[in-house]
């Protein structure tokens, strides 16, 4: 250390105390850019989720019109087939926010109830 000039130690003492800054502060870059993601992600899942919130309220109502027919004491000032248009137009309003299922990872999800609903809808009309 006794060899070196003033300006070659105060650029040394100035390096070892920039490398700990340095990383400091690319640690907390990089932590706000995860919560800044995850704050966007929650925005997506708040788009994506409206549908399905809809989806889960008429989804029932159509299973207990299905019932109606075997329990008189059930009323309920809806049709079948307003419901049913209902619930296609919550289909469809996911369908358009597909890319967001993507991002979410829901999309297999989707393909999944959007199958069962279609396979209802042929069953349900084979009924007697």
């Amino acid at each position: 250390m006794n060899r070196l000039s003033y300006p070659q130690k105060f650029t040394l003492i100035g390096f070892l105390l920039a490398i700990p800054l340095t990383l400091v502060m690319y640690l907390r870059i990089s932590e706000i850019n995860s919560r800044v993601d995850l704050a966007q992600k929650e925005i997506y899942g708040n788009q994506y989720l409206r549908p399905l919130r809809q989806l889960r309220e008429h989804i029932p109502k159509l299973q207990r019109l299905n019932y109606q027919g075997l329990n008189a004491n059930l009323s309920n000032p809806e049709s079948p087939v307003n419901l049913e248009a209902k619930i296609d137009a919550n289909f469809q309003s996911l369908a358009n926010t597909r890319q967001l299922g993507k991002i979410l990872v829901a999309g297999d999800k989707f393909n999944k109830i959007y199958q069962n609903w279609q396979n209802f809808k042929l069953r349900r009309r084979q009924w007697s």
